[in-house]
């Protein structure tokens, strides 16, 4: 049995900020993800032309836990 740690259901608060070079350049909270897959699916929507190594802070308020991590960014 594999335990998941750091789970996102459909529903839950999820909060999200992405940082370039120490600059907030996107901001946000959505409840209507499932999975991590989906919540980058929505970052790759709204940072459309951004290119670069940024810094992802996801915060579930509904399951209480957070967690920062890179992201590189492609421009397409």
């Amino acid at each position: 049995m594999k335990i998941q740690r750091n789970k996102i259901e459909f529903g839950d608060t999820i909060f999200a900020r992405l940082t370039m070079g120490g600059r907030t350049v996107v901001e946000f909270m959505i409840n209507r993800v499932a999975d991590m897959t989906e919540l980058l699916g929505e970052l790759r929507d709204v940072t459309r032309g951004l290119r670069g190594l940024a810094t992802l802070y996801i915060r579930n308020k509904s399951r209480g836990w957070s967690q920062q991590r890179p992201l590189m960014l492609i421009a397409n």
